[in-house]
Formats: structure tokens, C-alpha cells, sequence
């Protein structure tokens, strides 16, 4: 097996609280170690079982019924019924998945590794006979259950036994897990264009085909927007890039339809590409709702009570695989950008400067990254692709801010959320990613944000978002200015001003410098266009330029 395997065979072992997503060993430390990721949330048939078990803890006899409850009636007032069920039902669900941990023995805090791999008689033929083949069991490292207690994600680590290292590396080595039917390590072997460790790394998560987000609506895939992606994060710095494609099929990398995107990166060893046979859990009970306002949930299903473990689990596994390879790792989605912030050259530059300015003397485990939402200006039209005629091109998104055809399209920074931060960490600093959080540094080490009037921040693209007041900036479920309280003003002062320092608000219809009820109030950032030069000389080279092993 290849360096793109991905995970295989796991174990679907149902009586332990969690679902095993990876198993791997990697050649950056000789196969020493065995790293496992897994998710309490379990396996969708656990997560449609927890729904039915707060149905009926609310009186109705399924879980459809009781999602259908969270509808108003005729002429009702949609939000406000919405606001009720929540109330009264979310906790049901904090109940229910309690009592599932529970009955399962609770998070865990210790595990048997129990290392299968073949005699030394027989070390380079098949593996055709388990009576023949060594067995070793080594007890996991402590782990911390009280991260059990809080999010969904667990990552435990064994070492590896040193007379069966060798069988790692050579991918002949499998694993069972408190006596579970035994799972295949994987050999994780990334080709690099240097031994060393690069500055800033980078983790995807991506669905080459369309998909539905936990509101039901359909999304184009990753495949419309890798690309560019790609290509203005290497203008920004990123020396490397680690993307796992979600409900991957294929043996090989070449076939996937993300290979031509990752391709003239994955040549130069600087991306890898590896498939996620782990789909979101897209079926279950499910309701769509009247959507009245954009802060309103527009459907309930298990996304809407559980995430997306399956993108937790790949966050994780491709953070602790990143562990030997780069000192600071990005974990954001193909449709958010790391500007390195005004005056800097590069990330790596950014993260020195911000680093040594807001540490207080302490090592950095992680810079979180302030949120602001970008999308055409309000007098611009769409923008397609000259790629390729996809019904995706026609989009609003990432393919127009920073891909071809976008030159002299102007941009605009749009609403900003005080909540959101998503993050670069430290790869051997932090121990769990999951999704806008950190959890797990090395003591003594310190969690940062960045200063949104010079640092590294994020450029979320989407289409419809801008500036209002404080209830739209801060996502909050009211309809009307008047509604906003003295705490959330307060709120908006203190993190969401501070983003509009960089940015070129008097070009927007209305000067975005005070709270305002204006709902077309865009700000341009001239950074975005500073950048466009360089983004375009890489593209260039990437793929216009024969590529260079």
C-alpha cells in the first residue's frame, strides 16, 4: 500500500463509546508509534438511536414527529417556535447522549494495544496463517477522559513494540483494540521535496462531489474550489499540504477527481493526497424548516445535534500526522483564506511577528484566526471560471476571489462573527483540533488570537453576507435592531470594530466605522488586491509551467 491507503478495515466494534476513523503509524519516527482516532458520537445508527431516545423522552412516538414539533403553525411566528423547541429539547439531547456514554462504560481512560504482525520465520511471505504470526499487547498512553467530557473526539497513542517496528513500515502489521477484531495500520509515508520540518502546513477536508449542508442545501464540492485554494495559499506560504477527500472510493490518487487540482503540488512533494471513506451522516430523521432570517437553522437532522465527526476525526488525524513534518499547522475549509495580514510577506513571517508581540515570554500553541466574510461587491455581477464549463463556475464563492477571471472584480469584506475563530496550531504543541477550538496544549504554552488590525486573519467567501449592527454581526436570532442588548453592543465594540481597521470602508455605501441598521454596508480590502499579482505568477507556474518532481 501506497502513502495514499487511507484508512481501511477498521474495526465496527458497536459496544465501545466510540467509532475507530484511523490507525496509522508514520515513517518520520521509524514506525514508533501508533496513533488512533476515533469519535464518540459513534456510528450514524448510534446518533439516529440518541434522536429517537429524546423523541420519546418528550412524549412522541418517533423522532420524525418530534423534529416535524419544532415547525410553527400557519401565521405563526417561525422563530419564535423554533426558540421553544430548542429550549425545551436540546437538552433532551445533552441527556441522551449522556446516557449512551454511560451505558457504555463512559469515556474511556485506558486501552489495551494488542500488535498482530508476522514471525520472523515468515517476515517476507503472505500473511496466510494467524496462528503464525506474533503477538504483543502494550497498554495505551494516559489519556486525558476529561476531553471525553467535553467534545466528541478521541486520540490515543501505543507504542509500537521495537522487533515489529520493522513489520510497521513494511505495512504488515495489524492491531486489535481491547480484543476487537483486528484493524490494518496503515503506513503513513509522505513523499517530501525536503527531509526537513516545513514553517506552516496546511489540513483539507474535502468533498469532490456536491453536497448537502446541515440546513439540506445543496454545495458544489471541493473540486470547484481546491484549486484556487491551492494556489493563493502557496503565494501566502504554506510550504505543505496534507488533504483528505471525504467518502473517497479509490485505491490510488490518480483516481480521484481531485488529482489534476493536487497534482502539480503532490509532484513537488508538497501535498499529499488521501481518501476519507468516512461519509457525513446524511440520513436519519430529517425536517426541512421555513426559513425566515439568515440566522435561523434552515433543517434539523443528525448534523444539526452531532456535526460532522467524520471532519473532526480527519482534522485530528491530519493534525497528529503533521506532527513530525511542520512546526505550525492551518485547519480551515477550501472556501476560507489565511491572509497573512497587512505588511507581512508571508505566513511564516506573520506567525514570528504575532507570536513574539502577544505571547507574554510563553511558547504559542495556537493563533486563532479573526472571522470576516467576503463576498462580490454589491454592484458587481458573477463571475465565472474559464477552467472548465461546470455548473459550479457559476457560483458565487472562492473561484472568483482569487481564481482566474478575477482580476478588476472587486471584493468586499461583509459580516463578521465575534465567535468565530478558527485556528493555526502547533503541531506537536496541541493535542486536539475540532473545528473552531484547540484543546489539549503543552502546559505552560499560551492560546492567542491574533490582532485583527495587523495579524493573520481569515477571508470566509461566501455570497449575501455584510456588515449590519450588532444582532446581524454577531449571527444572534433577533430580527431588529431594537433588540439588541448593552452586553451584545458591547460585544460587537470590542471584537468586530477592530476587523474594519484594515479595511477600506469609505469606498462602501454607508462608512462602516459605527454600529449601523444599513444592510448593504460592504468594506473593500485593498489587501486582497495586493495579493492577486503573486497568486497569479503561481498559478502560472503550477499549471502552466511543466511540472518539476
Amino acid at each position: 500500500a501506497g502513502p495514499s491507503a487511507g484508512p481501511s478495515g477498521l474495526s465496527r466494534r458497536r459496544e465501545r463509546p466510540w467509532r475507530l476513523y484511523d490507525a496509522f503509524v508514520r515513517t518520520q519516527d521509524g514506525c514508533a508509534v501508533a496513533t488512533f482516532v476515533a469519535q464518540y458520537e459513534g456510528f450514524c445508527e448510534d446518533q439516529y438511536a440518541v434522536m429517537g431516545a429524546a423523541s420519546r423522552e418528550a412524549g412522541y412516538a418517533n423522532a420524525t414527529a418530534w423534529l416535524e414539533a419544532a415547525k410553527a403553525k400557519p401565521g405563526g411566528c417561525v422563530v419564535c417556535e423554533l426558540s421553544r423547541w430548542e429550549s425545551a429539547n436540546l437538552p433532551l439531547i445533552d441527556e441522551a447522549k449522556k446516557a449512551r456514554l454511560a451505558r457504555l462504560g463512559g469515556p474511556t481512560s485506558a486501552v489495551d494495544c494488542e500488535f498482530i504482525g508476522p514471525s520472523s520465520s515468515r517476515r517476507r511471505r503472505r500473511r496466510d496463517s494467524d496462528r503464525l504470526r506474533r503477538r504483543q499487547t502494550v497498554a495505551a498512553r494516559p489519556i486525558d477522559e476529561s476531553y471525553g467530557r467535553w467534545a466528541s473526539s478521541l486520540v490515543f497513542e501505543c507504542e509500537v513494540p521495537p522487533e515489529l517496528r520493522e513489520s510497521a513500515c513494511s505495512n504488515d502489521l495489524d492491531i486489535s483494540l481491547d480484543g476487537a477484531e483486528p484493524s490494518h495500520l496503515e503506513v503513513f509515508d509522505p513523499p517530501r521535496a525536503s527531509s526537513g520540518v516545513v514553517d506552516v502546513a496546511a489540513c483539507a477536508w474535502v468533498s469532490a462531489g456536491d453536497f448537502r449542508d446541515r440546513d439540506g442545501n445543496l454545495k458544489a464540492g471541493g473540486r470547484a474550489h481546491l484549486r484556487d485554494w491551492l494556489v493563493a495559499h502557496v503565494a501566502f506560504g504554506v510550504d505543505y499540504f496534507l488533504i483528505h477527500e471525504s467518502d473517497a472510493t479509490w485505491a490510488t490518487p490518480t483516481e480521484s477527481t481531485l488529482w489534476p487540482t493536487v497534482e502539480p503540488l503532490a509532484r513537488r512533494g508538497k501535498a499529499l493526497l488521501l481518501p476519507w471513506p468516512r461519509p457525513v451522516c446524511s440520513g436519519g430523521p430529517k425536517v426541512s424548516l421555513p426559513k425566515t432570517a439568515p440566522t435561523q437553522r434552515g433543517a434539523f437532522s443528525a448534523q444539526s445535534f452531532f456535526g460532522r465527526p467524520t471532519q473532526y476525526a480527519a482534522q485530528n488525524s491530519c493534525h497528529r500526522k503533521l506532527r513530525h513534518l511542520a512546526k505550525w499547522v492551518a485547519h480551515v475549509d477550501v472556501d476560507e483564506y489565511v491572509l497573512p495580514g497587512r505588511g507581512f510577506r508571508n505566513l511564516s513571517e506573520a506567525l514570528q511577528v504575532v507570536s513574539r508581540q502577544q505571547s507574554n515570554k510563553k511558547q504559542i500553541a495556537s493563533v486563532g484566526l479573526p472571522h470576516v466574510f467576503y463576498g462580490p461587491c454589491p454592484d458587481k455581477k458573477r463571475v465565472s471560471s474559464s477552467e472548465n464549463d461546470d455548473a459550479e463556475d457559476a457560483l458565487l464563492g472562492p473561484r472568483a476571489i482569487f481564481g482566474e477571471g478575477s482580476d478588476g472584480v472587486a471584493y468586499c469584506a461583509g459580516k463578521a462573527v465575534a465567535s468565530r475563530v478558527k485556528q493555526i496550531a502547533s503541531a506537536v504543541d496541541v493535542d486536539y483540533v475540532w473545528d473552531h477550538y484547540v484543546r489539549g496544549s503543552t502546559p505552560g504554552t499560551a492560546r492567542i488570537t491574533a490582532d485583527a488590525r495587523f495579524g493573520p486573519r481569515l477571508a470566509h467567501v461566501r455570497d449575501g453576507y455584510a456588515f449590519t449592527d450588532a444582532a446581524a454581526a454577531r449571527f444572534a436570532a433577533v430580527a431588529r435592531a431594537a433588540d439588541v442588548t448593552p452586553k451584545d453592543r458591547r460585544a460587537f465594540e470590542a471584537t468586530i470594530l477592530p476587523r474594519l481597521a484594515t479595511l477600506d470602508c469609505q469606498d462602501a455605501s454607508k462608512p462602516c466605522s459605527k454600529a449601523t441598521d444599513d444592510p448593504f454596508c460592504w468594506c473593500r480590502d485593498s489587501d486582497i488586491d495586493r495579493w492577486r499579482t503573486k497568486v497569479a505568477d503561481v498559478r502560472r507556474r503550477l499549471f502552466s509551467e511543466p511540472s518539476t518532481p
